[in-house]
């Protein structure tokens, strides 16, 4: 749960000042979502995350999270199998910064995970109930349970 001094929102609260933008994709196959394991060494180390992260400058919401996606884990993702799904400008003591979610099935695609581990140590597929048992990353709990509330899917 956010305490006090951390909020994530639909609409900016006062005075929000984002220091980055940020993508995370929910990537969908067999009825299990993609979690990555962080590298102890890199900020949050040892908690599970979504393949994402910063968006380049001059770079499209899409274009991000697509490279995120391919450098992370080596997946190449299409238009047709994942959705931009929400924004959310989150607060929390270290920064504000404003994060982008995407959703994308993997359930026609032939791929492996190529895991960059000079980011990420391990991933699993899992569903989000599994998810919200580990060490997530700051705010995963939150979305685990924005995503099942506003999609649904049995996960």
């Amino acid at each position: 749960t956010l305490t006090e001094e951390e909020s994530m929102e639909a609409s900016p609260p006062e005075n929000f000042l984002p220091a980055v933008e940020v993508v995370a994709c929910f990537c969908y196959w067999q009825e299990r979502f993609l979690f990555l394991l962080r590298q102890p060494n890199k900020l949050q180390g040892d908690t599970w995350c979504l393949p994402g992260g910063k968006v380049e400058q001059k770079e499209t919401l899409q274009k991000a999270m697509y490279r995120e996606v391919y450098e992370e884990v080596g997946i190449t993702l299409v238009n047709e199998h994942s959705f931009f799904w929400k924004s959310l400008f989150v607060r929390v003591p270290q920064m504000e910064y404003m994060l982008h979610l995407f959703h994308a099935d993997l359930n026609q695609k032939n791929f492996c995970i190529n895991l960059n581990l000079t980011e990420h140590s391990k991933y699993r597929w899992l569903s989000l109930s599994e998810a919200k048992k580990l060490p997530l990353i700051e705010t995963g709990q939150e979305l685990i349970e924005l995503f099942e509330k506003e999609f649904k899917k049995g996960c």
